[in-house]
């Protein structure tokens, strides 16, 4: 009787070679894979993902956030550089106490939001300011009379406000009430309003020309204040000031109330104090107004 096969070979057909035998290997006997000289290690085991049931749409992939995308960064042109918030130009409004003013007419711009001033003109000229915020302030000046039998007060209440500040060009706006109170006879009370234009000489604004133009309201009477400033700074607490102010009367009501005034110094100015020690020269038709005279103003400001 013939022997039985041995593992998974079959007897071969007639006439053909035997197949060698499958081996059997049990888990005592398997034998460990150890890698040698030239032999690739085998890849690490990825995890598949669970095979999609049949007919399943394909997930769907979300497109990412509009928050998780970071713009690129504008860029700035050169001119407009030191005008952008924190540029060189913001921080120059911080280092001047007297950057709103040349000598008696305005400059375009304003002190920094949150800002409080006191300031004296001639010593008994007082005024007191406040900005609003980075484009617009407000200032109260007056000026104590004692007369014989009242008190008469010249009082001015102005307010500008910055329309333009690009690179080298500021453009403000301006309103003003002034008058005389303490009259027996009541209040006297006149209107100004105006604009000024201010062409910075370098980035910063250390330097500038200013042209300005105000129409006085006083009643029936309408005259024209004109004004060019010059402000040349040689120092980082030390500028040059050159004015010229010419009025003109705008109708018969005015009558002969014209004038032409000349005015130049010198200003010492930091963060918090200013001071401009300047002459007045006075010119008008009657001849009665004294050739120079001496123009101090001094200001102290509360940073925010």
């Amino acid at each position: 009787m013939p022997a039985p096969a041995t593992g998974d070979a079959a007897a071969p057909p007639a006439g053909q070679a035997p197949a060698p035998p499958t081996p059997v290997f049990t888990p005592a006997t398997r034998p460990e894979f150890t890698p040698g000289a030239g032999t690739p290690a085998p890849a690490a085991p990825v995890a598949a993902s669970p095979p999609a049931s049949p007919g399943a749409p394909a997930p769907a992939v979300s497109p990412p956030s509009p928050s998780s995308v970071i713009p690129p960064a504008p860029v700035i042109p050169a001119p407009y550089a030191e005008a952008r918030p924190g540029g060189e130009a913001e921080r120059w409004r911080f280092r001047d106490a007297h950057l709103d003013r040349v000598v008696l007419l305005p400059t375009a711009e304003t002190h920094p939001a949150g800002t409080w001033t006191l300031s004296s003109y001639e010593i008994v000229v007082l005024q007191a300011g406040y900005a609003l915020s980075d484009r617009a302030q407000v200032s109260l000046t007056f000026m104590p009379l004692v007369g014989r039998d009242d008190v008469i007060v010249p009082i001015d209440v102005s307010l500008k406000g910055v329309l333009v500040r690009e690179g080298r060009v500021r453009v403000a706006a301006m309103g003003a009430a002034s008058g005389l109170v303490g009259f027996e006879e009541g209040e006297a009370f006149f209107g100004r309003a105006g604009a000024v234009t201010q062409l910075c000489f370098d980035d910063a604004c250390r330097s500038s020309a200013n042209v300005s133009a105000n129409l006085i309201l006083a009643g029936p009477a309408l005259l024209l204040l004109n004004g060019l400033g010059l402000v040349f700074r040689t120092g980082e607490h030390v500028a040059l000031l050159a004015e010229t102010e010419v009025l003109h009367p705008l109708g018969r009501e005015a009558g002969p109330a014209n004038g032409m005034g000349l005015s130049g110094g010198i200003r010492f100015s930091g963060r918090k104090l200013g001071l401009d020690v300047t002459v007045l020269a006075p010119f008008s038709g009657e001849g009665d107004l004294p050739p120079v005279v001496p123009f101090i103003a001094f200001t102290y400001r509360f940073l925010p």
